[in-house]
């Protein structure tokens, strides 16, 4: 059986988490060609609402920003309303769910927009590590658009925009993406960001993006609604080298972020860089959720029992078990994830079977019915 600190209610701010388990952003695909999200979404997400907190698949901010295929959106009116029966899906089990705002920036293909476009990013330097999953298969990133000025201030506008028609659709609360190879990582890497102006440089410069998303996002929404996350040295796809200042950058930027009074930080840790990691645990002052990639159950609640987190976030257990919290807690077999299933429901972009591995993982009493 897990330890039952996992189990203890948390106050995160003004909301009491019924656990300290956290479903991880999960992009998965199944939303419509407007940018609304699908019609098997309230389900999915309600299926989940046993966890302490579900923090949504990552959701574009601007047509600009859309990266992914099928993937929704939360800047429109009408993609505003799509989410409202979903989050009040999850309220109405006792769940609580913050929204993942998303630039992609360089992160784009032609082929997974509506509109075709090619990705803004700091400088015009294509990801050399990572290939896009496409309709047609895997493909190069192209060279993206450099960012003006009036293009960064254009953005960080998106996000306060996007955080505003979050809460009107009912969130709890937002979670700006800093991590995981998009617009905002990619300010943060030498590799990515050689600007010569305000925004690229030193440490200071590459950091001050997020730190501005941040601060118009909690000047719309409140500080206390806004979270962020940050993916410090992670894998060679992601294609973002933050330098040899790695450890420095990082306290810079945890640092500031004290200053906001968050709700929390999200921390995934790839296990490259434990001394950045136990830096940022250190430094930083407030909630912080951590996701530890690809440890063993056993270990799940470590980071909980060694006081270097205060919530444990989740993913791939979190698709494949819809009653996860239950099966934890009574030491229950988990179900396995169906790779071929992550993103649209079969193969890349085949929405024919949006259900398949979306709502269809089989809970512990559906398999006891099962063998009556």
């Amino acid at each position: 059986m897990i330890d039952n600190k996992l189990w203890e209610p948390f106050r995160l701010k003004k909301t009491i988490l019924s656990n300290r388990l956290v479903m991880a952003p999960l992009t998965r695909s199944r939303g419509n060609a407007d940018g609304t999200v699908g019609d098997f979404a309230s389900i999915y997400y309600a299926q989940r609402a046993t966890m302490g907190l579900i923090i949504s698949e990552a959701t574009h901010v601007s047509l600009s920003g859309q990266g992914f295929l099928n993937a929704p959106g939360i800047y429109s009116e009408k993609q505003m309303n799509s989410w409202k029966p979903v989050i009040q899906a999850v309220h109405s089990l006792g769940g609580h769910m913050f929204m993942q705002l998303i630039h992609n920036g360089r992160m784009v293909h032609p082929a997974n927009t509506i509109d075709n476009h090619i990705g803004l990013a700091p400088s015009a330097i294509a990801p050399e590590n990572s290939t896009a999953h496409t309709v047609e298969g895997r493909k190069p990133y192209p060279i993206p658009i450099p960012m003006t000025i009036s293009d960064i201030n254009t953005v960080i506008n998106d996000f306060s925009h996007s955080a505003k028609m979050s809460i009107l659709a009912g969130a709890d609360g937002v979670e700006v993406h800093g991590a995981n190879g998009y617009l905002l990582h990619q300010f943060m890497g030498v590799n990515s960001n050689v600007r010569t102006d305000e925004y690229g440089g030193n440490i200071e410069n590459r950091a001050r993006l997020s730190l501005e998303v941040v601060k118009k996002t909690c000047d719309e929404i409140g500080s206390q609604r806004v979270g962020f996350r940050i993916s410090p040295h992670g894998p060679k796809d992601l294609s973002i080298d933050e330098g040899k200042q790695i450890k420095e950058f990082y306290h810079y930027l945890v640092n500031k972020l004290n200053n906001f009074n968050l709700a929390y930080l999200h921390v995934l840790d790839y296990g490259f860089e434990n001394e950045v990691i136990n830096d940022i645990v250190d430094t930083y002052k407030g909630t912080i959720i951590l996701n530890k990639a690809n440890r063993p159950l056993d270990e799940l609640t470590e980071p909980l029992e060694s006081k270097k987190a205060d919530l444990i976030a989740v993913g791939h257990w979190a698709i494949s078990n819809p009653d996860l919290v239950y099966r934890l807690q009574n030491n229950k077999e988990l179900n396995k994830l169906n790779y071929n299933t992550l993103y649209g429901g079969g193969n890349v972009g085949n929405l024919a079977m949006p259900t398949e591995g979306y709502i269809d993982y089989p809970t512990i009493e559906d398999i006891d019915v099962k063998n009556i």
